[in-house]
């Protein structure tokens, strides 16, 4: 059964939560009473193929769950879920791309960070114009009745069931916040220089010959923008661990508390990257090491601007999973398993 309670599972993620208990029961005994009755007719148990043939002429999980969604004005409630959908989608792609604006704008600017805030401020009638256009795209729709040739036309009635994802649960395994707490809190001792750490990490370096080589080099205090955000973005990983590892299955508040973090790390990245100096010489009489540090220091910016990028990448799945609509609850359906 495999099969329905991922078809479940995703019907339950757009139905209204104060009922999603009683719906999902009501769908699970129909589709099983059509299962029982197709192996009394074959006279065994069903293939997989024959399971999903039934699921699938039940009805798209969308489709199905408006069908139980109270009355939309404007918009009917056969096009309503793939409407919401759309405008979370447009609406996500339109902020990154004004955000990813802002970043660029804000490196070229010589005040990097009013120049982001500025450029920021101004993303309003870019939200007002994406709701506006989509919205009115589907109310044509639903007055034209069209909805329904379009839905066709896109393929919607072309899914497959077998494609639906697995039922996945919102809880996030004790060890991996446990590791990732403690991975945080060795980071954050270490920007408090914490004296019993910087001692056993500089031995493992000196007894490797790294820590003669690098020397004659120092970091500059470019870098004290970042490290500070990176100090309040670890902190407030850490503090989300804890709560998680007391209160478990919260989803979003794991992506929420991600999304700022990676946010604090993306800003404090832009603002060192138009110092373009990472890397500095410990002492003015070593001038041996003036193309090493030139190099370093190149290295450094083009590995910063990876790093933010990838870090943006980051918080727009995390702004993806607080958009998306999850179960209030796990599904607990029992199957009826008396002889026939």
């Amino acid at each position: 059964m495999e099969l329905l309670d991922r078809y479940l599972y995703e019907v339950r993620r757009y139905l209204p939560a104060a009922q999603q208990d009683d719906i999902i029961a009501e769908i699970s005994d129909a589709i099983q009473s059509q299962f029982e009755d197709r192996e009394q007719q074959l006279g065994r148990p069903l293939t997989a193929a024959e399971e999903a043939a039934i699921v699938k002429a039940f009805g798209h999980p969308k489709i199905v769950a408006s069908r139980y969604q109270p009355a939309q004005y404007l918009i009917g409630p056969e096009i309503y879920p793939f409407y919401w959908y759309t405008l979370k989608i447009a609406l996500a792609g339109a902020l990154a791309l004004e955000l990813l604006g802002a970043l660029i704008a804000a490196l070229l600017n010589p005040s990097p960070l009013p120049a982001f805030l500025k450029n920021i401020a101004v993303v309003w009638p870019t939200i007002f114009l994406v709701f506006g256009v989509v919205t009115f795209i589907f109310v044509a729709l639903e007055r034209t009745g069209s909805g329904s040739t379009v839905l066709a036309k896109l393929g919607i009635d072309k899914w497959n069931p077998r494609a639906l994802p697995r039922a996945a649960h919102d809880e996030v395994p004790r060890f991996s916040l446990l590791i990732e707490a403690f991975a945080n809190i060795l980071f954050m001792l270490w920007l408090l220089n914490f004296l019993p750490l910087r001692r056993a990490v500089g031995f493992v370096i000196g007894a490797s010959g790294g820590g003669k080589a690098l020397a004659p080099l120092a970091f500059t205090p470019n870098w004290h923008p970042l490290l500070l955000l990176a100090f309040v973005a670890a902190t407030l990983v850490v503090l989300q661990d804890f709560v998680l590892l007391l209160l478990p299955a919260r989803a979003k508040l794991r992506a929420g508390t991600l999304l700022i973090a990676n946010m604090l790390v993306v800003i404090g990245t832009c603002l060192i990257l138009p110092s373009r100096s990472f890397v500095a010489l410990a002492h003015p009489s070593t001038h041996a090491y003036e193309l090493a540090v030139q190099a370093l220091n190149q290295t450094a910016f083009i590995s910063l601007v990876v790093f933010a990028v990838a870090v943006a990448i980051a918080a727009a799945f995390n702004v993806r999973t607080l958009l998306q609509p999850a179960p209030r609850a796990d599904l607990n359906i029992s199957y009826d398993t008396r002889p026939n």
